[in-house]
């Protein structure tokens, strides 16, 4: 067996092929630590397999976690520590944008210490690696660690820029999203209002982020159970979205998708697969297929046909969003594994034990390996 980045079997001095350092099985498990430490430098990836997308483990995260720890001592001593601290931020937020959140991690908080003592607590762009790294912690599904960060970035945020500013009114927004994502909805409720108040005010009522935090308070509604609420809400921000924006803007097509929700929730399957074919259907022409909100709304779309009691197409549809979600967000991702649990419940219903098992196993693998990198930090 050959290492999978210099093809051969021999390493430098002689050092023998690992494997079992990630989830890559066969052939493209074998790797040169040598070479892998090489990769990683020159693509500024010291955390994930590039294959695989899961967490380096064992003897192998260890290593690259002290030479990622060397190449930014290395990369401090070319430039002053604040002109390095904006570009690890830059870098932060590419990895960021890439779901590439665990090296983002690692990055930011490193970085923050040097901003901080460089430049300031309350300094704009140290105020914005906070937001970052939180979205971060976020997206990694360290919920209470983001609502912690976000917490302090509000607190810092009102102190040294005010409540009308934009970055406050941001990091409002997104410490409202994490109240959701506890399922303190009353909490979400409240903030987003507030919020919507400030914006209205500073923005106006047609302003494209006015109506974004409408969308959400409509999200937060339902959280509540008050889906009527929601269900008119959305209707009103769907036509200022459609008169400022466009039928085919992201912001309306994705207010579209939660307006087919509702309808669902309300019971009217009907208008809700239709609502959400259409969406699909525009996602598709804007996006592409391999696009994060278009399988999110095949998902939708899935659900919806098992709502109006059409197992077999909610199948087939969910198995064709695992298939690209698995390929676009990764298999650890909080969206593919709530695919993973929907197939496996619809095969059940299905009489498909077999495969509902084996789903069932699939899942725990993915969460093992969660609760690994969570044990390592």
């Amino acid at each position: 067996m050959d290492c999978r980045i210099c093809f051969s079997s021999a390493g430098e001095s002689g050092e023998q092929l690992l494997q079992g350092c990630c989830a890559c099985r066969g052939s493209a498990s074998a790797v040169h630590i040598s070479c892998l430490s090489k990769w990683a430098r020159l693509n500024d990836k010291w955390q994930f397999c590039s294959e695989c997308k899961q967490p380096y483990i064992g003897t192998v995260a260890s290593i690259l976690s002290e030479e990622w720890r060397a190449w930014v001592e290395e990369e401090k001593t070319e430039c002053s520590d604040a002109n390095w601290f904006v570009a690890q931020c830059h870098r932060a937020a590419i990895l960021n944008g890439e779901r590439q959140f665990g090296e983002a991690v690692l990055i930011l908080k490193n970085a923050l210490n040097v901003g901080k003592r460089t430049l300031g607590d309350t300094h704009l762009d140290v105020l914005g690696a906070m937001g970052n790294l939180a979205s971060a912690y976020r997206g990694q599904g360290k919920i209470l660690m983001s609502q912690a960060m976000m917490l302090e970035l509000y607190g810092l945020s009102k102190q040294s820029l005010g409540n009308e500013h934009p970055s406050t009114l941001m990091t409002m927004g997104n410490l409202a999203n994490s109240y959701d994502d506890t399922g303190d909805f009353q909490k979400a409720v409240d903030m987003k209002q507030l919020t919507l108040a400030l914006r209205q005010k500073v923005l106006g009522k047609d302003h494209i982020d006015t109506l974004f935090t409408m969308r959400s308070l409509a999200l937060s509604c339902k959280g509540l159970g008050e889906t009527h609420k929601a269900l008119n809400l959305e209707q009103q921000v769907l036509v200022l979205q459609k008169k400022v924006v466009g039928t085919q803007h992201p912001d309306t097509l994705a207010t579209m998708g939660n307006l087919a929700s509702s309808y669902r929730q309300l019971g009217d399957v009907r208008s809700a697969i239709e609502l959400n074919e259409e969406v699909l259907r525009l996602q598709t022409l804007v996006h592409g297929v391999e696009h994060f909100d278009v399988l999110r709304t095949m998902g939708n779309l899935a659900i919806a046909y098992h709502a109006a009691g059409d197992p077999q197409k909610a199948i087939g549809r969910k198995e064709q969003v695992l298939k690209l979600q698995r390929k676009v967000c990764g298999a650890a991702h909080a969206d593919t594994l709530l695919t993973m649990r929907h197939l496996a419940f619809y095969y059940y219903e299905a009489s498909m034990r077999g495969a509902a098992k084996n789903m069932e196993k699939q899942i725990q693998e993915v969460e093992i390996l969660q609760l690994v990198e969570i044990a390592r930090g």
